[in-house]
Parts: C-alpha cells; structure tokens; sequence
C-alpha cells in the first residue's frame, strides 16, 4: 500500500458541528470553574461566610461577618464564638473536583453535555448547602455544649458526617444525570 492511498483514506475535514461547540464550550466552562475555585478560594470562603451570616441571622441567631471569612455567632450570656471558614473546611475544594471531572467527562463525544453541566451544578448546590448546613450544626453544638465539647462534636463528627453524605450524594446525582442522557453509538451516527 502506498503513501499515497494511505492519505485518500482519511477522512474529509469537516467544520465543527453546533454539538461540538456547545460540547466544548460546557468543557472550558467546567474546566475554568474548576481552575478558579482553586485560585479565587479566598473569596469563595469570604463569600460563603457572608452567606451563613445572612442565613443564620434570619433565624433569630445573631451573626456578623466583615471583610474576612469569619463568621461571629453570639452565644447566651453575651459571649461570642467566631467559625472562620478554613481552606480544609470551604466547598470550594469539593466543587473543582466535580468541575474537573465533568471537564474530563466531555472529551468522550457520547455524553451530553447539558447532562454533565445539569450534574456539576446541581452537585454545587448540593455542597454548598452542606457546607452552610455544617457551620449551623457546628454553631449550634457549641451554643448548646459550650465552645470545646460542642466545636469538636460539631466540627469533627456531625460535620464530617454531613460532608461525607452530601459529597456521596452529589456523586451519584452527577453520575445518575449523566448515564441518564448517554447517546448511545446509534443515536450520534458515529462507528
């Protein structure tokens, strides 16, 4: 065979159909969710102060939070108790894992794009809903228990169970929405 009939082989160039940019650009948007998260986390963990800080002031609880990623709860009898939302502790570091893989999941043609960008948001929520949740159980505890029972009962165990069940529920609301809307070959007319 020679070079020649090897070249008549390949297949023609063909522009990139509307499918193949909305699967592209859903890839650069989860890849660049994934990619900020990780270098913009400061102001992901201030932002999620803010938000527990409106959150639990709604409910009768008073709460402040100023420029950093500090959250101040007011106990009974006039004391304070600040939660400072650390690196280990932000959602930011379990959502950029999803982007990620969801990034990953569309250089595979067969999976639908809307599906796996429907799984990483959802799956977003999810976590930080969890994370809110956590800051609530932990303040909660230590209003209850006092500041060293109440933080390590709040934080080390109810709040790393809430973590581990949300992030296995996200994990497989990602993995259902996805398989959900798999093309299958005869549906993309590939072989």
């Amino acid at each position: 065979m020679s070079a020649v009939s090897r070249v008549t082989r390949l297949a023609p160039f063909r522009p990139p159909l509307a499918e193949d940019r909305w699967r592209l650009g859903v890839l650069g948007l989860l890849a660049l969710t994934a990619v900020s998260l990780v270098v913009f986390q400061q102001s992901f963990r201030h932002l999620e102060a803010l938000v527990a800080s409106r959150v639990f002031a709604g409910g009768g609880v008073t709460t402040y939070t100023g420029s950093d990623d500090v959250v101040v709860f007011m106990l009974p009898g006039s004391r304070a108790f600040a939660l400072e939302v650390t690196p280990e502790c932000t959602s930011a570091f379990l959502i950029a894992p999803f982007a990620a893989v969801g990034a990953v999941m569309l250089l595979r043609r067969r999976l639908d794009p809307s599906r796996v960008l429907l799984g990483v948001g959802v799956a977003a929520v999810l976590l930080v809903l969890a994370n809110q949740l956590r800051v609530g159980v932990i303040a909660g505890l230590v209003s209850a228990f006092g500041i060293e029972q109440g933080y390590q009962w709040g934080h080390l165990v109810v709040g790393s169970v809430i973590s581990v069940v949300f992030i296995a529920l996200s994990a497989a609301i990602v993995i259902f929405l996805v398989a959900s809307g798999y093309r299958g070959r005869h549906e993309t007319g590939t072989s």
